[in-house]
């Protein structure tokens, strides 16, 4: 019994040392998922002057069943991984807590030129939307979605 409280210690205090998560939340629409994990890393830990941020990651591209995206928010890597576009509807939630004021987050599909750069600012719990969309006619492009409500999807 103590060995396995041990274990799971040492694996907590591995985790908070290394400041990454086992892997992002489960998919907002599956949460029995096959998908590769991305690595997450925890920009701050909550705390009451964090300000909760939801980040939504999603491959909407039937031309590139399995994106990669890194996303970098004030200069910190905080998500590289495969996206795949499972059923199109396969949206990957990413929980954070995150200091009030202006943020910027860059989205990149590593090994191209190809990104997005916006700037937000946190006063309160906010929800966002990183959606890849890829077209053999018009080109790959990303889209960004910011809210002060939780984002639904049909």
């Amino acid at each position: 019994m103590m060995r396995g409280v041990a274990i799971a210690l040492l694996a907590l205090l591995v985790s908070a040392c290394t400041g990454t998560t086992g892997g992002p939340s489960q998919p907002a629409d599956d949460p029995q998922s096959r998908s590769p994990d991305p690595v997450v890393t925890v920009p701050a830990e909550p705390g009451p002057d964090t300000v909760a941020f939801h980040l939504d990651v999603t491959n909407q591209s039937f031309d590139e069943p399995e994106v990669r995206l890194r996303i970098v928010l004030d200069g910190r890597a905080i998500i590289d991984g495969v996206f795949p576009v499972e059923h199109q509807h396969h949206v990957v939630r990413h929980d954070f807590h995150l200091d009030p004021g202006s943020h910027d987050i860059l989205v990149t599909e590593p090994g191209t030129r190809f990104e997005l750069a916006r700037s937000f600012t946190l006063r309160d719990e906010a929800w966002a939307n990183v959606s890849y969309w890829g077209s053999s006619g018009n080109g790959p492009r990303l889209d960004w979605q910011f809210s002060r409500e939780e984002l639904v999807y049909a």
